[in-house]
């Protein structure tokens, strides 16, 4: 299978006519108005973006795991602390108040 992004061009470099089609106008105009009309640059300066959005991405799916363990974690009650200062908007991992037994 070949790839369309490529078609008429040496291996491993984009045909920026071809993806020029393949990106909605819409998509592409924030782009080429950066790069005054330029469809090469415009094309480097997306491609410059996907790499940064995945870098992000591998952050945000970090903090999710994090966030996701903190709220499973059984034996303590996270709350919100609300004494001002420095501390305001501080997490704090406090232990239950011990169980009644029978």
């Amino acid at each position: 299978m070949t790839n369309p992004g490529r078609q008429s061009a040496p291996a491993g470099v984009w045909n920026p006519a071809v993806i020029h089609q393949l990106i909605t106008p819409d998509r592409l105009s924030s782009y080429l108005a950066a790069c005054h009309g330029d469809l090469s640059a415009a094309l480097a300066r997306y491609e410059w973006n996907t790499h940064a959005d995945a870098a992000l991405m591998q952050t945000i799916a970090l903090v999710e795991v994090i966030v996701r363990n903190v709220c499973s974690i059984p034996p303590a009650v996270i709350i919100l602390g609300s004494h001002g200062g420095a501390d305001c908007g501080r997490l704090d991992a406090v232990s239950p108040p011990p169980r009644r037994t029978r």
